[in-house]
């Protein structure tokens, strides 16, 4: 193999090596927002499921077996 085309294929292996670190950490971020986001959404269903429960009183929602009586 000649020089110039064991030196371009150092450059693309190299090229390659690199994009691979970049994307590698990209995905570690994402895992991590989207570990943020699942957490996010499971704490906004917790309120939104306590906002209901209270407001269903007020709006004649349907009542607890308990509260009935």
């Amino acid at each position: 193999m000649s020089r110039l085309v064991a030196a371009n294929d150092e450059r693309y292996v190299s090229l390659l090596e690199n994009e691979n670190t970049f994307l590698r950490g990209q995905i570690e971020v994402k895992d991590s927002q989207i570990k943020e986001m699942t957490e996010r959404a499971r704490e906004t269903n917790h309120l939104v499921a306590g906002l209901q429960k209270l407001l269903a009183p007020l709006l004649g929602g349907p009542q607890n077996q308990t509260d009935r009586g």
